[in-house]
């Protein structure tokens, strides 16, 4: 029997990425052109929370730490998923 891979057969859209945002915000809904810092992401510790969220929930366990100045680049909250759906969907590594 093949060894379990924990990644979805299905790729990770933006509205997947976003939902989990909401969830992690605390937010019913998260305006996708809003800042992180107007969704309550103060430092780079909660990008960096999120992005261990994202991996628990969508990527493989070999998945790197995130490398906080590419996370942190994103301005909007649409820059943040588009740039973790990218990731995840070339299975880059980010470190």
């Amino acid at each position: 029997m093949p060894a379990e891979t924990h990644r979805h057969a299905e790729s990770v859209t933006t509205s997947d990425v976003l939902g989990l945002l909401s969830a992690v915000a605390g937010a019913d809904d998260v305006d996708i052109d809003a800042t992180l810092r107007d969704i309550g992401f103060a430092d780079e510790f909660d990008t960096l929370s999120f992005w261990d969220a994202v991996v628990e929930e969508h990527a493989e366990r070999c998945m790197d730490d995130a490398d906080v100045t590419e996370l942190l680049e994103a301005a909007t909250v649409r820059d943040l998923t588009e740039i973790i759906v990218h990731l995840l969907g070339t299975g880059s590594r980010m470190a």
